[in-house]
């Protein structure tokens, strides 16, 4: 039993699961499918998911729940968004606890499903037949993550399961832009820069890219969910851009890094 070795940033705009239904994938889709039958010929028995949709102020957060149930975010929409399936009370108890002996702000809660971890999970375990431990994101800083990224790391390696990391969250994320279907030029610009500096190990932090820049862009959640992706891999890793797409206000991207050994 094993952490894979490969952590993934997967998006997660609902747009992906409209254009399914509308026979007008982008691209994006069928690289987490590819991604998710790779994970489940290897073995993945476990699914620890990242999700840059919930972002608290204070500790970090773990679910701790038994079952996994979507949040109602989307009601009275065409496309179904829920995703259900069993969570990992053991795991996430146990990533909690080396969490504060560790010295990490982390406390367990049981708050269910966004489609941070929802969208992706459809496409890559259509099925729902892997458990999940979600976590959250938190306005923290880089020594932070870097402590909290390895208990998870060092937690998963030792949890007697195979298990996969997945970092759920956009590049960028623009509310104006999305609803009213017209896109922004800065954020078109910001996710080549991010996407540039994720290929190529100069990131970490904001990406040493200027404030005014991040905001223009829209960038998504205040890049948190790179920062734990940081601390997860220990330090900047050198991603694969497995596919990347953009939607009006979205920039998405499936970005495959190595753990290190």
């Amino acid at each position: 039993m094993s952490l894979n070795s490969r952590i993934m940033l997967v998006p997660h705009h609902p747009a992906l699961l409209v254009d399914s239904r509308n026979s007008q994938e982008c691209g994006i889709q069928e690289a987490l499918r590819e991604t998710g039958a790779a994970y489940r010929a290897e073995g993945v028995q476990v699914v620890v998911m990242v999700s840059a949709g919930w972002n608290e102020q204070g500790p970090f957060q773990v679910d701790t729940g038994a079952r996994m149930i979507s949040l109602q975010e989307f009601a009275g929409q065409d496309v179904d968004f829920r995703y259900a399936c069993s969570g990992w009370r053991e795991l996430a108890d146990a990533l909690h606890d080396n969490g504060l002996a560790s010295g990490v702000p982390v406390e367990g809660v049981h708050r269910g499903m966004d489609h941070a971890a929802s969208v992706p999970l459809s496409y890559m375990f259509p099925d729902a037949d892997r458990r999940v431990v979600l976590l959250s994101v938190s306005p923290r800083c880089q020594e932070d993550y870097h402590l909290w990224g390895a208990v998870v790391r060092e937690t998963c390696q030792g949890v007697g399961a195979d298990c996969a990391i997945l970092v759920g969250g956009s590049l960028t994320w623009d509310d104006a832009a999305i609803a009213s279907g017209k896109d922004n030029k800065n954020g078109a610009d910001l996710d080549r820069r991010l996407l540039t500096r994720l290929e190529s190990a100069e990131w970490s932090g904001q990406m040493s890219i200027e404030d005014a820049a991040l905001e223009k862009g829209s960038a998504h959640a205040d890049l948190l969910h790179l920062r734990f992706l940081e601390g997860i891999l220990g330090a900047p890793g050198v991603g694969r851009v497995l596919s990347y797409h953009r939607h009006p206000g979205v920039g998405s991207a499936v970005v495959e890094f190595d753990l290190p050994r």
